[in-house]
């Protein structure tokens, strides 16, 4: 029987997304989910207080979608990189120093990564 967890939308004005919290090993690689290419990479606050790293990548076939992949470290790809699902390593899991919501269904405090697919923004010329 598969069984999942719905996850609250913490109170944020907008409903929870289609995303996937995966929980790995702190040593664990993470590798690209999609294959395709890379549409960046950038910095950026999670909640707008802690430094965390988002890869956003273009499935092959499929240009109106982005797979985005974030609370990453050691970041291995670069914006135009070609990436093989199950084969390319992105970088590695990172873990943050509060409790995240998949702490309340794994214990041990394992980092994770979220995954999310969502549509590409509108580049202006």
């Amino acid at each position: 029987m598969l069984e999942y967890l719905v996850m609250d939308s913490r109170g944020r004005p907008a409903p929870a997304t289609s995303a996937v919290d995966v929980v790995l090993r702190r040593s664990d690689r993470v590798l690209s989910p999609v294959t395709g290419h890379v549409w960046n990479v950038r910095r950026y606050r999670l909640y707008g207080r802690y430094r965390d790293l988002r890869v956003a990548i273009v499935p092959e076939g499929r240009p109106d979608r982005l797979v985005v992949v974030i609370h990453l470290r050691d970041v291995r790809v670069r914006r135009g990189d070609q990436v093989i699902a199950s084969q390319t390593v992105l970088g590695r899991a990172r873990r943050f120093p509060f409790l995240s919501q998949v702490d309340r269904y794994v214990s041990g405090r394992f980092p994770h990564v979220h995954i999310e697919v969502k549509r590409p923004p509108v580049r202006r010329s």
